[in-house]
């Protein structure tokens, strides 16, 4: 997906601006995963610590 983005990018002609595009993308989801990864995190020690 992210291959798709970057080459039709690439072809208009704005190579740096594609490619900090793809940099912000990548970033973004980097994010995104690594907050869910937070709360699943905590929602397991919250009902480990409900178990106990």
């Amino acid at each position: 997906m992210l291959n798709i983005i970057h080459d039709s990018l690439k072809a208009i002609g704005q190579k740096s601006d594609a490619e900090i595009i793809t940099t912000v993308i990548i970033a973004a989801i980097i994010t995104l995963v690594r907050r869910s990864l937070q709360g699943i995190v905590m929602i397991i020690e919250s009902v480990d610590l409900k178990l106990k």
